[in-house]
């Protein structure tokens, strides 16, 4: 049974009203079992010595697992507390009769229908759901089979109930907490503090403090920039839901999606507008910048859980899926399992390596914030006219939409109100589909047109590029000077060597005439895990292959 009145430190402490990001899922790699043995216990290694470098660095304020770049003087118990991550669940002190009971309700509930939909016929059964992606937004019902159908059910869910009960009353006093009754008071203490913000780092797990002022002077420095942005005067969520249910009624009417779906893009009388938030770059600082609480600039990122736009981006999300995997093909990797088996692949095919072998990484600035509208909608396209079911007419209204959604990105920072003009913002389900297809476009319009550009090998994750040549050092530094004049806005940076190259979290290495791998942990990652004493439901630990 789900419990939801456990809550993570990121929910505890005074993050921004306006910041409350998805926290980093990790488990402590000393509870990796022994399946796959060989592979796990390399990484679960080099795990331990870097998570036993930072050790040491526990309790400084800076450069380790907390970094602290506000005016706050953090004693050992608070260090020691945040240091958990911000996912860490503190045991609740008293369990809460009413969330027991409504949980038990909840699941017994599900029980009844399971048993019921049961004795029925599949095409009765699928009637009664609705697709997985926009089951959040399906229109609730509260129908209940009754009791007496099945007397084993009913036993199991009436026993269950008075457990739950005779569990709450006389455990309720002795629950074992997993922090210190110091570390409480120190949690207590930073929950009542307004004036910094505590959030996670964009890479690397780290937990940052900051003055509230610097944060918001950081938020408002980058919402002031008029080629991304603008401000509106007032909340436009009222005519963005119009519009979109608008939308909702065209698609359905030249079928291009069922009534079920229908019913969930409609659904959204009780949203609001998305919330602009950051994530400091602390990776950009050196360490005496941060010795010297330099704020460092924040990666932007728009959270549209709850939003109006949610449930038609995530139908988007969901109809670009097999048009992503067939547009980009063998070039776009998801994982690093993917990527090694790749790698092995070519291995098999072209060793022994020449001499002239260089091995070239690319990575485009800022991607999402880049992509012009007209640029990415032609994309989507060509995608959509080669790999999709859609005629004309319907992936014409589909680009309407998503040119709809891109360009009425609607948000709130402060209680003022932007809008973005520019690009996709992250946080809007089908990005990542939207910037893999334009990734993939912009290769075949511009790269492969390009004299210079003839790598013997190509994958890509989204914006991180990996290529091997056989060209010479003078023709790499040519193609460098020409790929970032061939569109205004993508631009890359380009490194390369003869030795090895860091992609996704491997380093690629030439060992004589092949090429080996080896784990990368980037020098911004602190090595925090999630604690096997946060109040987690056990199976987060059991389910660690």
């Amino acid at each position: 049974m789900k419990q939801r009145h456990n809550l993570k430190l990121e929910q505890l402490l005074p993050v921004c009203e306006e910041s409350n990001p998805t926290i980093q899922k990790g488990i402590n790699v000393k509870f990796v079992t022994r399946r796959r043995f060989d592979k796990k216990i390399r990484i679960q290694n080099a795990h331990r010595r870097c998570h036993n470098n930072l050790k040491s660095r526990r309790t400084t304020s800076t450069g380790g697992l907390v970094v602290n770049l506000s005016d706050k003087q953090l004693d050992n118990n608070s260090v020691h507390l945040l240091g958990r991550g911000l996912g860490f669940c503190p045991k609740p002190q008293s369990l809460d009769k009413k969330r027991v009971v409504y949980d038990c309700a909840s699941f017994t509930r599900k029980v009844r229908l399971l048993h019921h939909f049961s004795t029925k016929d599949e095409s009765d059964q699928e009637s009664a759901t609705s697709p997985d992606f926009l089951k959040e937004y399906k229109p609730k019902k509260k129908w209940t089979p009754k009791p007496g159908t099945d007397k084993f059910v009913d036993m199991y869910c009436s026993t269950l109930l008075n457990e739950a009960y005779c569990h709450e009353s006389k455990h309720a006093d002795q629950i074992n907490d997993n922090i210190t009754s110091d570390e409480r008071k120190s949690l207590n203490e930073l929950r009542k503090d307004k004036s910094v913000v505590i959030t996670k780092a964009d890479k690397g797990g780290s937990v940052v403090i900051l003055n509230r002022i610097d944060y918001e002077k950081e938020c408002l420095r980058q919402l002031s920039d008029t080629n991304f942005y603008e401000e509106e005067h007032s909340d436009c969520t009222p005519s963005v839901i119009s519009k979109l249910k608008e939308y909702s009624n065209m698609l359905l009417r030249y079928d291009i999606i069922g009534q079920d779906i229908h019913d969930a893009l409609c659904n959204i009388d009780d949203t609001k507008e998305a919330y602009f938030y950051i994530l400091p770059k602390i990776h950009k600082l050196t360490q005496d910048e941060l010795n010297n609480h330099v704020i460092p600039p924040g990666r932007p990122i728009c959270s549209h859980i709850n939003s109006p736009c949610r449930p038609t981006a995530l139908w988007l999300d969901h109809i670009l899926t097999p048009v992503e995997a067939k547009y980009c093909g063998v070039d776009l990797v998801k994982d690093t399992t993917e990527f090694l088996a790749h790698l092995e692949e070519f291995n098999s095919i072209h060793a022994p390596l020449p001499d002239n072998l260089l091995i070239i990484t690319m990575d485009v600035r800022s991607l999402y914030t880049n992509i012009p509208h007209s640029d990415g909608l032609t994309a989507l396209n060509d995608a959509l006219q080669h790999h999709s079911v859609y005629n004309k007419i319907e992936i014409e209204i589909i680009l309407q939409l998503v040119l709809y959604i891109l360009s009425n990105n609607h948000f709130s920072f402060l209680d003022r109100h932007f809008r973005q003009v520019q690009g996709t913002a992250m946080g809007i389900p089908f990005a990542v589909k939207y910037a893999n297809i334009f990734m993939a476009w912009f290769r075949k319009t511009f790269l492969l047109k390009l004299p210079l550009y003839d790598p013997l090998w190509h994958k890509r994750f989204v914006d991180d590029l990996i290529e091997l040549w056989y060209r010479s050092r003078e023709t790499i530094e040519q193609f460098i000077q020409i790929v970032n004049t061939v569109h205004p806005s993508i631009k890359f940076d380009v490194e390369f060597s003869k030795e090895e190259r860091a992609f996704l979290d491997v380093r690629v290495i030439r060992h004589g005439d092949r090429l080996e791998t080896n784990l990368y942990i980037k020098p911004t990652d602190s090595g925090t895990y999630l604690s096997p004493h946060s109040c987690h439901p056990r199976y987060i630990f059991r389910s660690v292959p």
